[in-house]
C-alpha cells in the first residue's frame, strides 16, 4: 500500500508541475506582451530607422523572389526563458494529456491552463495571412479559423469553462481535448505550408 500511495502522490505532484508549467513559464509574460508588426520588430532598439527600413525592404525582396518569409526580432532579454519555451507548449500538450490518465478534471485543468498560450500563438500565426490582427485573442482565433478552416468551437468551449460560463459536468473532456488538439495540429500544418509559399 505504501508504494501505491507513493506512486499516486508522485503522479499528483508531476501533474501539478505540468499544469503550472503549461499555465506559466518564464517566457510567457514576454510572449503575452510582444505585438509584432511587419517583418522587423526591434524591441531592443538596436536599429536606426534607416537600418530598419533597409532590412524591411530586403526581406520584402527576398519574399517576392523566393516565396520564403522571414522576420527579424531583437530582444534585450528572454526574461529567464528560453527560445524553446515557445515550441514546448505545442510539443508537450499531448504528453501532458497522457499524464492525466484521461481523468476528466485533470484534462479540463490542462485545457484551461493552456488556452491563453495557444490563443497568443494563433494570433501570431494569423499575421501570415493578414497584417490587421484583432486585439482580442478570442477574435484572433476566430479570424485564423476562417483562414485555415479549423473548428474554433473547442477554444470557445475551453474559454467558457475557464471563465465559468459553462459547467464541467456538461462537457466530455476526452472529446473536447481531441477536437482542441486536432485544431492545433491543423494550424501547425497550415502555417508550415504557408511559410513555404508567397502570400496570396
Amino acid at each position: 500500500m505504501r508504494s501505491i500511495a507513493g506512486f499516486s502522490l508522485g503522479v499528483c505532484v508531476l501533474l501539478k508541475a505540468c499544469s503550472a508549467a503549461c499555465a506559466a513559464i518564464p517566457s510567457d509574460a514576454l510572449l503575452q506582451r510582444l505585438q509584432p508588426a511587419g517583418r522587423v520588430n526591434d524591441y531592443a532598439a538596436l536599429l536606426s530607422p534607416e537600418q530598419r527600413a533597409a532590412m524591411e525592404s530586403r526581406l520584402g525582396e527576398l519574399e517576392q523572389k523566393t516565396g520564403s518569409q522571414m522576420a527579424v526580432v531583437t530582444l534585450d532579454s528572454m526574461e529567464g526563458g528560453q527560445i524553446d519555451d515557445f515550441t514546448h507548449k505545442l510539443l508537450y500538450l499531448r504528453e501532458r494529456y497522457l499524464l492525466t490518465g484521461e481523468r476528466p478534471r485533470l484534462v479540463l485543468d490542462l485545457l484551461t491552463a493552456s488556452l491563453s498560450t495557444f490563443q497568443v500563438l494563433f494570433r501570431g500565426a494569423l499575421r501570415l495571412w493578414q497584417d490587421d490582427v484583432p486585439a482580442q485573442k478570442h477574435d484572433a482565433v476566430q479570424a485564423l479559423a476562417a483562414r485555415v478552416g479549423f473548428d474554433p468551437q473547442p477554444f470557445a468551449t475551453v474559454r467558457d469553462l475557464k471563465e465559468k460560463r459553462v459547467k464541467a459536468r456538461g462537457v466530455r473532456p476526452d472529446a473536447l481535448f481531441a477536437a482542441y488538439l486536432a485544431a492545433i495540429e491543423q494550424v501547425v500544418t497550415a502555417v508550415d505550408s504557408r511559410v513555404r509559399r508567397p502570400r496570396q
